[in-house]
């Protein structure tokens, strides 16, 4: 199945249009068997059309549905199908309304279908404990929900990096490039167009520079195959030796994959070898090597093999000599009854990162990290937001420069060519700690920015701003229109009456009524309201160029799939072109100078423009030229004729800042040295001031050595006194030198300070 093929190798085929023929269920069925989700979908739909009281099609089109990750579509084929049948031929439709509950983020009914699902009869003995687990940890779940503490940021990478189609399992190799996975269509032999529904997986390349990441360039032979997929690449410490998987269909439904060695010698990979570790009957994927400071040698990777605790674990093998130890389940407290995924060990912290679609989570795969090593483990705990979320989310890694690092995921917000969670995207993470850090710096009395701009933009984006069909300059093939976005605008609102006209064609009495109601709130809460946003952020970006800012400005053109990608993209470049017109005249032209570069003060508006197409457009939109009421005036088909004012980024150089208010405990040193030897020498005083502009209150001192113990002056002090703190050591209870840490717990800015004492 396909979703046993995403999990040994992670992406989703997506798939073309095809055109309706007989026997509209077999197809169906025949596509299923061959992974093509997208398109059974579509021929279930097709048949159910006719055959609506056909419970099974209504059960398979909630299984394809849910293949391709089109998580609302599945969620609501299962509830008719439940409606119907209350569970008395198709019992399996109640569990995966509760998995898809979660999905889409409604967590208590999740909980409530999970139950309803345990209370029903002829159950799976495997879903029922699936369920069971699920509801035993729902607490858990709330506390990942409601924990924003996080200091991690993360970023979805960019086109072209990223795609409409799928990319996955990014690794930062050294400080200048990043390697991945992407699954790409297969052109014609002389790359005029795409060949049906085939498509090649291959590792990419891109490289870091100051203007970002650079255009993806495909690894050459030969360690990508021409004809097999190629996927999951990972490095030795030095970047001398790789590991990374060949897949290929081994039958109906499945994919096998085996892992391939290269070395590069003289500059150049040498020819791919399998290693000892692949069997012919099952998969083995997802490898990750690491090496330690003793040069112990461990490849982690992913297999269904014999021997494992659930359906796809995580095994190792160690490798001495150039030889693999026969390889060794890492074990029930890792490994679950379900699915564990894409390893990654983190020797600075000793912990192993994976993800799991079994253990308590936000959704369907989160990241997981463990404690240990070989086969000795601590319980899994969840990597929490915003590295988990209600999609799938996995490949989580670290890089060694800084401690940041890279995962994939097909949550909201990622590139889809059909359906908005279908696909696998790379997103970049920052502010990872580093597990060296032995010491705490002392707090500063800092500034902190107080800019309205950047909390209004941050609240105003993404912002959708709408069009008519092939609007503007309507079957033209240019790129760049004199029509501005405001003109646009007024024409398409003087529309509405006709948009309700049309809508409502065909219909009689409360549903037409109903049809050009719903048309009407669409021009109020989606075309009015984006404008009304645009006039509010204008006056405000006007402001912050006149101040000095650079600003860079992300925008993207959409369309909706009624004409050929070619065609769109040039329509998605018109529609951004007069949003840039819009920009140049507004105001009396305020804003031009700024965007050619002339501005006196140095201020800069940079426009990114990202014509999509029709190629993110939802996969059920008409795309039939003669069926007007849904491929012109359907809501559906007006949501996708947009363009989007995605990100703001300036550098807010006029921005105001005042000093950070309340009380802030400052230490005269926080790492104090004391001597074992010199009899005298057994307490220390440090002095605690209050630097802030609040009352200071120092709840507690604890102390983590029984050797050490710690005497204050006095716990409150007011804005400018200060207080000593004496630290005294029993050396009978010593005889070699420790560390000890004390903790102060107060009410100052950062709640608690860290006193480090060495005894030498």
């Amino acid at each position: 199945m396909i979703k046993r093929f995403c999990i040994i190798f992670i992406f989703v085929f997506p798939l073309l249009h095809l055109h309706a023929q007989t026997e509209l269920e077999l197809r169906g069925d025949a596509e299923f068997k061959a992974g093509n989700f997208q398109a059974a979908w579509n021929y279930f739909n097709e048949a159910a059309r006719t055959d609506t009281a056909n419970i099974a099609l209504w059960y398979k089109m909630g299984e394809s549905a849910r293949e391709f990750f089109n998580y609302n579509t599945a969620f609501q084929c299962y509830r008719i199908v439940y409606e119907k049948d209350l569970g008395k031929k198709f019992p399996q439709a109640l569990f995966w309304m509760g998995d898809l509950s979660r999905n889409l983020s409604d967590y208590l009914m999740a909980k409530a279908y999970y139950s309803l699902y345990l209370e029903q009869e002829n159950n799976s003995s495997f879903f029922e404990e699936k369920a069971e687990a699920q509801l035993n940890n729902f607490d858990k779940i709330e506390k990942l929900r409601s924990d924003t503490s996080s200091e991690v940021t993360v970023e979805h990478l960019s086109l072209p990096v990223n795609s409409p189609f799928s990319e996955f399992a990014g690794f930062q190799q050294g400080e200048n490039k990043l390697y991945f996975t992407s699954v790409q269509p297969l052109l014609s032999e002389n790359e005029d167009g795409l060949l049906g529904n085939s498509y090649l997986s291959s590792l990419y390349v891109s490289d870091f520079t100051t203007r970002g990441l650079s255009l993806p360039v495909k690894v050459t032979e030969p360690l990508n195959s021409s004809t097999k997929h190629t996927a999951n690449i990972c490095f030795n410490n030095d970047g001398s030796e790789v590991w990374f998987n060949r897949c290929e269909m081994s039958g109906e439904y499945k994919y096998r994959c085996d892992i391939y060695n290269a070395k590069l010698e003289n500059g150049r990979w040498t020819f791919p070898e399998k290693i000892s570790l692949n069997t012919e009957e099952y998969t083995s994927t997802q490898p990750y090597f690491y090496s330690d400071s003793t040069e112990n040698e461990v490849l982690y990777f992913v297999s269904d093999r014999p021997g494992g605790v659930g359906q796809l674990d995580i095994w190792f093998s160690v490798r001495k000599e150039g030889k693999y130890n026969a390889p060794t389940n890492l074990g029930s407290i890792v490994n679950s009854p379900g699915n564990e995924i894409t390893p990654f060990f983190d020797g600075e912290s000793g912990k192993l990162y994976f993800s799991s679609d079994w253990y308590y989570g936000l959704g369907g795969y989160d990241v997981f990290y463990a404690k240990g090593s070989f086969s000795d483990w601590k319980a899994p705990e969840n990597a929490g937001l915003p590295i988990c979320s209600p999609a799938n989310d996995f490949y989580f890694n670290i890089n060694s420069v800084d401690r940041d690092g890279y995962f994939t995921s097909n949550r909201e917000g990622s590139y889809f060519f059909k359906g908005e969670t279908c696909c696998n995207d790379l997103y970049a993470y920052y502010g990872q700690k580093s597990a060296k850090k032995d010491t705490l710096p002392q707090p500063k009395d800092s500034v902190v920015v107080v800019n309205e701009i950047k909390k209004i933009m941050e609240d105003m984006l993404p912002l959708d701003l709408y069009f008519h069909n092939d609007i503007p300059d309507p079957r033209s093939r240019d790129t760049i229109t004199y029509a501005t976005y405001d003109e646009t605008y007024y024409s398409y609102m003087a529309m509405i009456d006709r948009y309700k006209k049309e809508y409502s064609k065909g219909l009689s009495g409360d549903v037409a009524v109903n049809a050009a109601a719903e048309i009407e709130v669409f021009f109020l809460a989606n075309v009015t309201a984006g404008f009304g946003k645009l006039l509010e952020i204008t006056p405000l970006m006007i402001e912050d160029l006149e101040a000095g800012s650079r600003v860079t400005m992300k925008i993207q053109g959409f369309c909706s799939p009624l004409t050929g990608t070619e065609y769109n993209i040039s329509l998605a470049k018109r529609r951004i072109s007069s949003i840039l017109n819009y920009f140049e005249k507004i105001d009396g032209g305020k804003i031009k100078p700024y965007l050619n570069g002339t501005a006196s003060n140095g201020g800069q508006l940079i426009i990114l423009a990202e014509p999509v197409g029709e190629a993110l457009s939802d996969p059920f939109v008409s795309d039939n030229p003669n069926d007007t009421r849904n491929s012109v005036y359907s809501i559906s088909a007006a949501r996708e004729r947009r363009i989007q004012i995605v990100s703001y980024e300036s550098d807010f150089a006029g921005q105001k800042t005042r000093k950070l208010s309340g009380p802030l405990l400052t230490l005269s040193s926080n790492d104090l040295k004391l001597s074992l030897s010199d009899e005298n020498q057994k307490c220390v005083q440090v002095t605690i001031t209050n630097t802030g502009d609040e009352m200071l209150d120092i709840a507690s001192i604890r102390s983590d050595q029984p050797w050490m113990q710690a005497k204050l002056g006095g716990n409150v002090i007011v804005p400018g006194n200060v207080t000593t703190l004496d630290i005294c050591i029993d050396k009978t209870m010593l005889k070699n030198p420790a560390l000890g840490v004390l903790i102060i717990t107060s009410n100052s800015r950062d709640k608690q300070s860290v006193v480090y004492v060495r005894v030498k």
